[in-house]
Formats: C-alpha cells, sequence, structure tokens
C-alpha cells in the first residue's frame, strides 16, 4: 500500500498539465504521425529512410519523455524557470526543456515542406494532409497524410548536334551524364 501511495503521489507531482494556461488555449503537442501513401506498394526498405528523412522537416516535435512515461524535462522547466540560483540555470540550460504548444501554423508548414520536399524527389503530384486529434483537454497529436502520386522518371537520353564536331565529343562524353534513364526525376 506504500508503494501504491508514493507511485501516485510521484505521477501527480509530475503532472505539468497544471502549469498550463487555459485561457490561452495552450495544448502540449505529444505525438506526430506520418502516413505515406503511393501509387506503388512502398517496400519497407524504401520507406524507412524516406520516413527518417522527413522526419528531419516536423516544425513541431513534441517534448521527449523519460522512460517512454514521463515528460520529466518539460517538468523541470515548469519547476525551475523562476529560479534564478545557479543550479536553476544550470537545470534551465542543461535539464529543463520547454514545452511545445501545438500551433496550426507551424503544422500547416510541416504539411507543405513534406510536400515541397517529394515534389524535388520526382513526386510532382504529391499532396499532404493533416489532421489535428486533441484527446483530452491539454493534449494535441497530430497525423501527417502524405500522397505521393505518380513518381517521375527520366525517359530515354539523346544528345544531338547539327555540329559534326560537338557531336563527337557528346558520343565519347555521354556515358559520363548525369541523366539515367528510369531515374527519378529530380
Amino acid at each position: 500500500a506504500g508503494l501504491f501511495l508514493l507511485l501516485v503521489v510521484l505521477l501527480t507531482s509530475c503532472n505539468v498539465t497544471k502549469y498550463m494556461d487555459d485561457t490561452k488555449g495552450e495544448r502540449l503537442l505529444v505525438k506526430n504521425t506520418l502516413k505515406l501513401r503511393s501509387e506503388k506498394k512502398l517496400r519497407l526498405s524504401e520507406k524507412t529512410p524516406l520516413a527518417y528523412e522527413l522526419g528531419g522537416l516536423y516544425k513541431q516535435k513534441p517534448n521527449s519523455k523519460t522512460l517512454f512515461l514521463f515528460r520529466t524535462r518539460l517538468w523541470f522547466f515548469y519547476k525551475y524557470r523562476n529560479k534564478d540560483t545557479k543550479f536553476g540555470r544550470w537545470v534551465k540550460g542543461r535539464v529543463a526543456e520547454q514545452p511545445v504548444f501545438y500551433d496550426d501554423a507551424q503544422a500547416q508548414r510541416t504539411a507543405l515542406n513534406f510536400a515541397h520536399t517529394m515534389q524535388q524527389r520526382g513526386y510532382l503530384k504529391a499532396k499532404c494532409s493533416y489532421k489535428t486529434e486533441f484527446p483530452g483537454k491539454h493534449y494535441a497529436k497530430t497525423t501527417y497524410t502524405l500522397d505521393l502520386g505518380p513518381l517521375y522518371t527520366i525517359g530515354p537520353v539523346t544528345f544531338f548536334s547539327r555540329d559534326t564536331g560537338a557531336q563527337r565529343v557528346l558520343w565519347e562524353t555521354g556515358h559520363s551524364s548525369l541523366l539515367h534513364p528510369g531515374h527519378a526525376l529530380d
């Protein structure tokens, strides 16, 4: 019973929502999810690096958790935000993490970044949408859906010149071209 009571006290004392301003509508961003849709089925070996690369484009990333349960660094931010002691400054500079509140404008920018990045990779009709859910009074979860569309690729490559000297150079150097049939148009 004593262990249970200690656990309850610890869990309620680490709750950061009590520091949030309800009048401003502050909601912690707790999760971002990316769903990829493609005309042809993407293999895991294609999806994984793509998702990893796109992961760097999020404009807002949720606060980190300790042991996959608690936002301890966020709690330190609130606990020491007004402390101006040497230890308090150290905690704010090294341990604490500012809260990441959901911002719709940042979610829109993230979706645009995803679409533009894929358009530059040859998916010229890529589009990205997002949907945000608000589970509870203080939290937000955003799901981005990236529709890649068709992959545009380079067709046959031929080099031609009316000048016979230039044509000879094109034939000799054409094999070192960066344009290769079948590669993505990026």
